[in-house]
């Protein structure tokens, strides 16, 4: 709708009232889908960031569940190959590498996943001092 005051000054007053509802409800009905399109752009501009910060937190449980496993691993199912020791020594020493491979692997996960520290900067001061 567009409309010039010229057209609009030849209105009648029934005419003008009509028109002006017609304009009120259009711009409430634009109105409300520039609310739904708002509500929409705010939960794809904030979801990588969820996303992520989902991400770290799982991640950040990943040491304590390795560790877990990892006890699992040498408290319990060493505890149970030991029958095999005497009557299957063939498979013992199969289960006990293939065992101490996971927890090797264990460990390096694990500090791949604990943050790295900075080196600490030395002050002017310091380093002054140091030479």
């Amino acid at each position: 709708m567009e409309f010039s005051l010229s057209s609009l000054d030849k209105l009648t007053d029934d005419e003008l009232e009509d028109t002006g509802k017609s304009v009120s409800a259009l711009a409430t009905a634009n109105l409300a889908a520039l609310d739904a399109l708002t509500t929409k752009f705010h939960g794809v501009k904030s979801a990588p960031r969820t996303a992520l910060a989902g991400r770290a937190g799982v991640t950040n449980t990943l040491p304590d569940c390795i560790r877990n496993t990892t006890s699992l691993l040498r408290n319990r199912l060493d505890k149970l190959m030991t029958r095999f020791k005497k009557t299957n020594p063939e498979f013992y020493a199969a289960i006990k590498a293939r065992v101490s491979s996971w927890i090797a692997a264990a460990a390096v996960m694990v500090s791949k996943l604990r943050p790295r520290r900075r080196p600490r900067r030395r002050s002017k001061a310091r380093q002054d001092f140091a030479s």
